[in-house]
C-alpha cells in the first residue's frame, strides 16, 4: 500500500547529454500532495464560534476547526476519504444536493486534533490562500492550546477562560 515507490525525473538546471538523478516520492507523498491540490480547488478550511450541544454546557460556545471539501464526482471523493483513512485522520461526511440535477457529497473533518494533524501532513503541498488559511489555522489551535496550558496552570481548570474577547483570537478568525 504506502510503501510503494514513483519515480520522477528532476530536471532543473541540467544540459543535454547530462545525467540525471531519478528522485522517489512515495505513494503516501503523492497522495497528500494530490489532497492538497483537491483541496486548493474544492475545500475549504475554517474556524468558527460554535455553540455547545451539550446539555451540560449549554450557554458555552468553543471554536470549532474544520476542514471540508464538496464535490460531485463520487469517485474523486472515495479518494479523498481513502487518504483520510489511511492518515487515521477521522471524518464525517453529508450527502447533498445543491446541484439541481447531481448529488454530492460533503467530507467535513472537525476538531482541533484532527484538523491539525491533515493540516500538517499536506502543509508542504499546498500554496496560496489556502496555504495561508492553513498556517492561520494551525497558529490559532496552537494559540489557544497555550492559552487553555496557561489557564490551567493558574486556576487549576480553564473554566473562567474568556476565548470570545480574546484579542489574538478575535485578529486570527
Amino acid at each position: 500500500k504506502g510503501d510503494h515507490m514513483l519515480e520522477t525525473l528532476s530536471i532543473r538546471n541540467y544540459q543535454e547529454g547530462d545525467n540525471i538523478a531519478v528522485q522517489a516520492i512515495s505513494r503516501k507523498d503523492l497522495d497528500l500532495a494530490w489532497l492538497a491540490g483537491i483541496i486548493e480547488g474544492e475545500g475549504c478550511i475554517y474556524i468558527q464560534w460554535w455553540k455547545q450541544t451539550n446539555p451540560k454546557y449549554k450557554n458555552d460556545t468553543s471554536l470549532r476547526s474544520v476542514l471540508c471539501i464538496y464535490n460531485t464526482d463520487m469517485q474523486l471523493m472515495e479518494n479523498v476519504s481513502r487518504i483520510l483513512k489511511e492518515n487515521n485522520v477521522g471524518f464525517n461526511y453529508i450527502v447533498d444536493k445543491r446541484s439541481i440535477n447531481q448529488m454530492g457529497l460533503e467530507i467535513r473533518v472537525y476538531g482541533k486534533g484532527r484538523v491539525s494533524k491533515i493540516l500538517n501532513l499536506i502543509l508542504p503541498h499546498l500554496h496560496g490562500s489556502k496555504k495561508y488559511q492553513a498556517e492561520k489555522t494551525l497558529e490559532l489551535i496552537d494559540y489557544r492550546d497555550n492559552s487553555v496550558e496557561n489557564a490551567r496552570k493558574k486556576n487549576g481548570c480553564y473554566k473562567k477562560l474568556n476565548l470570545r474577547d480574546d484579542l489574538v483570537i478575535n485578529q486570527l478568525i
